[in-house]
């Protein structure tokens, strides 16, 4: 499609329509290939995700405390939990920050990519939630925490509620217990990944008249910088539309030892 692009442009080139971005016909195409690559990524962890039965069981109660989570009268409740907890919560931050230090940079700009679909309140209300009703009490932390990989995993089932509970869900209660059915073969996801795409996009839109002044008065300290802010905006436009979903489903991935948490996660949802 490249090639052939490429050969149009250089038998008619355009004439009619300006440019509104500076970017060359190959960085499109790359572009959209990173795109068709990460979506083509995401259908296979899916897939991987739904055919796992504890990964699954994961995943509906992280859907399932997303929707209770967000009712008015829930946030309320938990946020009068959250101050009566105030001095408890200090252990559990250790959970959240827990693979962020010690890490390279490659391994602190993992975490964020991680953590950044979510707050530290939605994070600490999940924490608080999840341990108050798996565990009984946040009075039984010190006997919860065994190994490194026991604070992983919890901090990783905390993170994937708090950012499936920060997410704009459009499902029911009747959608997710079909989806926990075990006998449903499908590969649908009830996770959408719209989210923040917007931000980023408005931005782009924005920048183009102002891009295209810049270009057309030959002045380099006018149309370098924006040339530069117009590509960085198209990458978030990119990493918005694609990595949220993308993360959502690797992370649950990374899980040690999945059938504990499994667990962990289907009794703080069900005693709920």
């Amino acid at each position: 499609a490249y090639c052939f692009h490429k050969a149009v442009r250089r038998a008619r080139p355009r004439s009619l329509l300006p440019a509104f971005t500076s970017l060359t016909l190959f960085e499109m195409y790359v572009g959209i290939a990173a795109v068709s690559i990460v979506e083509g990524a995401t259908g296979r962890c899916i897939h991987k995700v739904h055919s796992d039965p504890d990964l699954r069981v994961i995943e509906a109660t992280a859907l399932a405390y997303a929707l209770d989570s967000n009712q008015p009268e829930t946030r309320t409740m938990l946020r009068t939990i959250q101050e009566r907890m105030a001095k408890g919560q200090d252990g559990l931050r250790l959970w959240r920050s827990f693979p962020y230090e010690g890490r390279s940079l490659i391994g602190k700009l993992r975490w964020w990519h991680d953590s950044i679909w979510s707050n530290e309140g939605d994070w600490q209300r999940a924490a608080i939630t999840f341990v108050a009703h798996a565990y009984g009490g946040l009075d039984s932390q010190p006997e919860i925490i065994l190994t490194p990989y026991d604070v992983y995993d919890l901090g990783t089932c905390i993170t994937h509620w708090a950012n499936t509970a920060n997410c704009k869900l459009r499902q029911t209660v009747e959608e997710i217990v079909r989806f926990c059915r075990p006998s449903l073969n499908t590969d649908a996801t009830l996770f959408t990944s719209w989210d923040y795409v917007h931000i980023p996009l408005a931005a782009l839109v924005a920048s183009v008249p102002f891009a295209m002044l810049a270009r057309r008065s030959g002045i380099r300290a006018l149309y370098w910088p924006l040339n530069g802010l117009q590509r960085l905006l198209v990458g978030a436009t990119l990493y918005c539309g694609v990595m949220q979903r993308y993360q959502h489903y690797t992370y649950l991935m990374t899980i040690h030892d999945k059938k504990r948490i499994a667990t962990l996660a289907r009794a703080a949802t069900q005693s709920r």
